[in-house]
């Protein structure tokens, strides 16, 4: 999956335009990423790659990055 692709989940999620989520932003920069978000983002993750996620790859879900490369395992 591509950054873009992480980009459009993390928005979705989040429910905020394409637009205001960049490539590099993290829960710290992107506004509604809170911790019920949080969760949302990670079953959707789950959902896309069909995998349960490892209690250490959630804690280190942090950016729009991270989330790229949990999709591209």
């Amino acid at each position: 999956m591509s950054d873009v692709d992480a980009r459009a989940l993390v928005a979705d999620c989040l429910r905020l335009p394409l637009d205001c989520v960049p490539a590099d932003g993290t829960i710290e920069t992107i506004p509604g990423w809170d911790s019920l978000r949080h969760f949302e983002i990670i079953a959707r993750v789950e959902k896309v790659t069909q995998r349960r996620l490892a209690p250490d790859e959630i804690v280190g879900l942090r950016s729009v990055r991270d989330v790229a490369a949990l999709m591209s395992r």
